[in-house]
């Protein structure tokens, strides 16, 4: 007659001191919305747009939600656009499908440039270049507007105009 094998218990102990395990896909029905709002803020853009992408292609009221946020028509040639857009002049955001005012934005036709009375005693052979962006940021006293004079990277434009869409063929303004 066969012997009985002895039985190992393999199970985890619920009550044991060690970390929580994330859970890689359970029952989510009863985690808050802040923890979602959490992670997608926290998410890294390229797999959040992967993500998205996905969703698009499952989920049709998905897909129509994001068209109506992400996309306009043009009233004119009826084509399609993103309705958000970064302004080329001043940098910001905004929604192209908008009425837009001559006084929208303000920006710099010029560059920013050192101002090296500001640097007196720095040298570049010890102290490395006088103009870095961690230097635009921590010393903007440094640096002026070489179209109006005006002084750091927070001067408020000299310009005033319309939003300008940024388009893949416009080179970005160095700041």
């Amino acid at each position: 007659m066969a012997e009985a094998a002895d039985v190992i218990d393999l199970t985890l102990d619920d009550s044991s001191d060690e970390e929580e395990q994330p859970v890689v896909h359970g029952n989510l029905n009863d985690v808050p919305r802040a923890h979602l709002l959490a992670a997608i803020d926290t998410v890294p853009e390229s797999r959040l747009r992967q993500i998205i992408k996905k969703l698009v292609d499952e989920e049709p009221a998905f897909e129509r939600a994001l068209l109506d946020e992400l996309v306009t028509v043009k009233k004119r040639t009826h084509e399609a656009m993103s309705r958000w857009g970064i302004c080329d002049n001043c940098e910001e955001e905004f929604d192209v499908s908008e009425l837009h005012y001559e006084d929208e934005c303000t920006y710099h036709t010029g560059d920013l440039e050192v101002d090296v009375d500001q640097f007196a005693d720095h040298d570049e052979r010890c102290h490395g270049p006088m103009d870095t962006e961690e230097n635009r940021r921590s010393f903007p006293q440094g640096f002026y507007w070489n179209c109006c004079e005006g002084q750091g990277a927070d001067h408020p434009g000299c310009e005033v105009g319309q939003h300008v869409p940024r388009t893949p063929e416009t080179k970005r303004r160095r700041i």
